[in-house]
C-alpha cells in the first residue's frame, strides 16, 4: 500500500515538472516568435531621413538629407533620422523598438559604432536619440538628453517637427565636431 502512494506521489510530481518544464518551454518559443515578429515588423530604411509618419515636407526631407550627409562627411558619422506612429510601436515599447531598429539597420559604420538615430513621434508624443557605443566617448548619454531638452522640446511644444529635428541634429553635430 505505501509503494502505491509513493508511486501515486511519483506520478503526480512528473506531471507537474513536465506541465512546468512545457510551460516555460512554450514561453521561450512565445518570447522567440514575438522577437522574430518584430523583427519581421521593422520597416526597411529609405534613407537618411525616414519619415513614416509623415512629419515633413520633402523639402524638409530634402533638407534634412543634405544636413545629415554633411555631418556624415565632416565628421565621419552617420545620423539618420525616423518618425514612427502607434502604427509601428506604442508609448510603452518606443525606446526598445527604436534600438532594434537601430540595430536592425545598422546605422554607422559596423567596425566603428559610430551611428546615430534620431526617433520622434507626433502621435506618441515621444523623442529618443541612440548613440552606438563608438560615439559614446563623443556624446553622452546626458548631452543627448540636453539637446532634447533644451532643443527639441521646445519646438515639439509649437509643433515646429522640422525645427525640433533640424536644430537638434545640428546641436548633436556641433557638440561632436567641439570634440
Amino acid at each position: 500500500m505505501k509503494n502505491w502512494r509513493l508511486y501515486l506521489c511519483f506520478a503526480f510530481l512528473c506531471l507537474f515538472t513536465q506541465i512546468d518544464l512545457n510551460s516555460q518551454s512554450l514561453q521561450r518559443d512565445s518570447q522567440l516568435d514575438r522577437s522574430q515578429s518584430i523583427q519581421a515588423q521593422l520597416p526597411k530604411p529609405i534613407g537618411l531621413v525616414n519619415d513614416f509618419e509623415q512629419l515633413f515636407s520633402i523639402a524638409e526631407i530634402d533638407s534634412l538629407n543634405k544636413l545629415l550627409l554633411q555631418y556624415n562627411r565632416m565628421l565621419d558619422i552617420q545620423i539618420s533620422v525616423v518618425s514612427l506612429n502607434e502604427d509601428y510601436t506604442s508609448a510603452e515599447d518606443f525606446d526598445a523598438y527604436t534600438l532594434k531598429l537601430a540595430n536592425h539597420w545598422g546605422v554607422g559604420d559596423s567596425k566603428k559604432n559610430n551611428g546615430i538615430l534620431f526617433c520622434l513621434s507626433r502621435s506618441l508624443r515621444m523623442i529618443r536619440i541612440h548613440n552606438g557605443y563608438g560615439i559614446e566617448q563623443l556624446l553622452s548619454d546626458e548631452d543627448t538628453a540636453a539637446v532634447i531638452q533644451t532643443v527639441c522640446i521646445p519646438n515639439l511644444k509649437k509643433g515646429n517637427y522640422f525645427q525640433a529635428t533640424a536644430e537638434g541634429v545640428s546641436a548633436l553635430g556641433k557638440l561632436i565636431g567641439g570634440r
